[in-house]
């Protein structure tokens, strides 16, 4: 092979060529799985989840409350009826079933861990009987993290959750309280204004039943400013001087969130400012925000699921750790620093040689 200087022949470009695809392939090939960040929390909060899972099937089981095995058909006991006296509103099936995966907790560490709390930290909780799992998750991932939460119960639910009169959420979570020792520091009706309306005489006084055997503190106010006023006084109040680092919503309670004219400024996941649009209305999401406090809206959860690498509605129900919320798959940067340095230094080799060579002919010509 003539080399001419100044110029580098065809041959030597194409080895530099496959030289460069060799090294690229290489480090395509060197991708493997790393640990995610708060891989530690997110196990440990899928776990308990997990556990508490077994606490509540357990129970409802001892109640003789039967489990739907087409409707529920991971046998899980978090999924309710179509219909019963205590149903505020239509529910997705998908959306609940997607809400008992254990693994739901780790996605509630990721959305915490947005917000930046420490151990220690206090949060206010605000959500419904409606989504159980997703209440649990999170449950789980406080405890994970050792966050203190405060929490405030709208105890209706849609279809197909927490809507068994004698199983309400404050049931189960009075269940749990071996994995999971937090309860709500008080419960109102839900529904429609949070004071039941659209729900039978009936489904009031036994939703009234479930919060007088849980022996938690009834929320009760027709007006609902009146009716946030109060949540925001507990949630001080229970806090005990510490500053309230975050709120945390889940379902579509209407004194948490706002009316449903409300939602679409309130975007699911974290929300740190409050848009002039909101300011018409009043919930506890829409004051906190006013406070300068960020907002965890937790809806939409398939879609949440989805960008997560979460199956939607799984059967069977994946084991605690599993996806990559707790695994994401890396390339070697050792591996890819030491092939850049070698190519580097053959790239530079052939560049000196040549213009080595092209300065040697300019001096013997002139």
């Amino acid at each position: 092979m003539k080399w001419k200087p100044g110029r580098i022949p065809d041959a030597v470009l194409f080895v530099i060529f496959i030289i460069s695809v060799a090294f690229f392939v290489a480090v395509l090939l060197s991708e493997s799985p790393r640990k995610a960040p708060y891989f530690d929390e997110k196990l440990k909060a899928s776990q308990i989840m997990d556990r508490a899972m077994a606490l509540i099937k357990e129970e409802r089981l001892k109640l003789g409350i039967p489990i739907d095995p087409i409707n529920d058909p991971n046998g899980t006991g978090l999924i309710g009826h179509q219909f019963s006296p205590i149903t505020s509103e239509r529910g997705d099936l998908e959306e609940k079933l997607t809400s008992t995966n254990p693994n739901m907790a780790a996605l509630m560490v990721k959305y915490l861990e947005k917000l930046k709390l420490k151990k220690g930290d206090v949060v206010a909780v605000g959500w419904t009987g409606s989504y159980p799992g997703l209440n649990l998750a999170l449950l789980s991932a406080l405890h994970s993290m050792e966050i203190e939460p405060i929490i405030i119960t709208s105890l209706s639910s849609s279809m197909w959750g927490a809507n068994d009169p004698q199983f309400t959420w404050l049931d189960m979570e009075r269940i749990v309280q071996s994995v999971l020792p937090y309860r709500s520091a008080a419960a109102s009706i839900g529904g429609k204004d949070d004071i039941g309306r659209g729900l039978s005489p009936r489904g009031i006084e036994l939703l009234k039943e479930a919060i007088e055997r849980n022996g938690v503190l009834f929320l009760y106010e027709e007006d609902i400013s009146k009716n946030v006023e109060k949540r925001l006084a507990i949630y001080r109040d229970k806090a005990a001087g510490k500053p309230i680092r975050a709120y945390v919503n889940i379902g579509y309670g209407r004194a948490s969130l706002g009316p449903l004219e409300a939602i679409e400024y309130i975007r699911p996941g974290v929300n740190r400012r409050i848009k002039k649009e909101l300011l018409q209305w009043k919930s506890v999401a829409i004051e906190m925000l006013k406070d300068k406090i960020p907002v965890l809206n937790i809806v939409d959860i398939r879609m949440a699921a989805a960008r997560n690498g979460l199956p939607v509605a799984p059967v069977p129900l994946p084991r605690p750790g599993e996806g990559k919320l707790f695994y994401e798959m890396r390339y070697s940067p050792l591996l890819a620093g030491i092939l850049a340095v070698i190519l580097a230094a053959i790239l530079f080799g052939v560049a000196s040689f040549n213009l080595t060579g092209y300065l040697i002919k300019r001096r013997g010509e002139s």
